[in-house]
């Protein structure tokens, strides 16, 4: 009974020092800082695609963009 009480223990131990050691360290606190910068990014960029400023930039990039991609005429393309 003793022994079972010992190991027990030892466990006990044993573990609150691991939790304790884990609990100091510094994994993964780069990769949340990235997530955290790309989420406040995407969350500006969605406000000033909301907001009415980019929509112009956007627009017309789309039709830059269109305008290299003629399936008709791949020849005569005004591509720069």
């Amino acid at each position: 009974m003793f022994a079972l009480i010992a190991n027990g223990m030892l466990l006990a131990r044993t573990a609150a020092g691991y939790l304790r050691g884990r609990s100091g360290s510094e994994l993964g606190q780069d990769l949340i800082e990235y997530a955290l910068l790309g989420g406040v990014i995407a969350v500006a960029l969605a406000a000033l695609i909301t907001a009415g400023a980019l929509t112009g930039a956007l627009t017309s990039m789309a039709d830059g963009i269109s305008d290299c991609i003629d399936f008709s005429d791949a020849v005569g393309s005004e591509c720069p």
